[in-house]
């Protein structure tokens, strides 16, 4: 009775522990919050080794169970915590993130014509940008910009890429980026064609600054603010 009794008071008194730790923890990324279970699981089972080596007398090492029975309750806690954390929490995390991504935001495309090292933005405002369409929830990206081909009549050759995604978590906003690159130089209504070089003595937003820099450093990007 009295093994089981140490047994017991081993299994709840560190399982208050980590459970105060683990609330103290809950605003850090999981996998810190892993990390730190790790930490402190072995940190805990090396106290007790140590302890149980100061205090060691000779004789059975069964005599001396309790501290084998802490320093295995601890290690279970500390690398069951760091599982939880490691494998369920991030597999949620990813989930909610999914979740609110696609029923909470809303969905844009940000489109940019190119030939060569030559731009071609609209005009808001005294400010250049890129083309901004909304999505709507049955809206495909493919025939969106084909529809804007036609709707700009571009009569040449054409490759489309998508380049990145700028995701704004304030205003709940996705924009999903690509270049049109023309195979061909042509006129095209509404947009001015600027070379690249250019770029930073003409006036722009932020948000389209940092996008078509991405462009021009030919980097695929996943910008989140």
């Amino acid at each position: 009775m009295n093994v089981i009794y140490e047994i017991f008071s081993a299994i709840l008194i560190l399982g208050l522990l980590f459970y105060i730790l683990n609330e103290a923890l809950k605003n850090l990324k999981y996998k810190i919050r892993g990390l730190i279970n790790l930490i402190v699981s072995l940190v805990l089972s090396v106290a007790v080794g140590v302890t149980l080596w100061l205090d060691y007398r000779g004789g059975s090492l069964l005599q001396y169970y309790y501290y084998f029975v802490f320093i295995g309750v601890a290690l279970i806690y500390g690398f069951a915590y760091a599982y939880y954390q490691l494998k369920y929490v991030r597999r949620t995390s990813r989930l909610n993130k999914r979740i609110i991504s696609k029923y909470y935001f809303t969905d844009y495309l940000y489109v940019v014509y190119r030939f060569e090292n030559n731009f071609y933005l609209q005009k808001n405002k005294d400010k250049y940008q890129g083309i901004v369409l909304k999505l709507g929830k049955s809206d495909f990206h493919d025939s969106m910009l084909l529809n804007l081909n036609k709707r700009l009549q571009i009569s040449k050759r054409f490759d489309i890429n998508k380049v990145g995604k700028y995701t704004e978590r304030l205003k709940r906003k996705v924009y999903y980026c690509y270049v049109i690159d023309l195979l061909e130089q042509e006129d095209i209504s509404g947009l001015e064609m600027i070379n690249a070089y250019n770029l930073i003595n003409v006036n722009q937003n932020d948000f389209d600054k940092e996008i078509l820099y991405r462009i021009i450093l030919g980097e695929v990007f996943d910008i989140e603010k």
